[in-house]
């Protein structure tokens, strides 16, 4: 089991937020690519939380570029189905699915 991640008794792999940017790193947009990746090794494993929980407070720039560099390695569609998402208060919960929705609307061209 690495630092930031563990396979969950349902197969499902966990990504904790904190352990991967530290307290306070959803602030910087220079850490949303870094989460991004961390997420992609872990997807070529199985199904994956991304628990939040303890991360501090969001920044739409971070969340804008950690939506962006997910986009790059694959459709938004297919993270729908292999990410889930826990520990976000309800401005982190905003935060993130407006950053979500945006690049689903660029995807689309709108």
């Amino acid at each position: 089991m690495s630092m930031a991640t563990s396979g969950a008794d349902n197969g499902l792999q966990e990504v904790r937020v904190r352990e991967v940017i530290g307290a306070g790193g959803g602030l910087s947009p220079e850490n949303g690519p870094v989460l991004a990746a961390r997420v992609q090794d872990e997807v070529l494993k199985g199904e994956v939380v991304v628990d939040f929980s303890g991360a501090g407070t969001l920044s739409s720039g971070f969340t804008n570029a950690f939506v962006l560099e997910l986009r790059r390695f694959r459709p938004l569609d297919e993270w729908k189905r292999l990410l889930r998402f826990e520990g976000l208060d309800s401005v982190g919960r905003l935060v993130l699915s407006r950053s979500l929705r945006a690049v689903r609307e660029l995807q689309e061209g709108r």
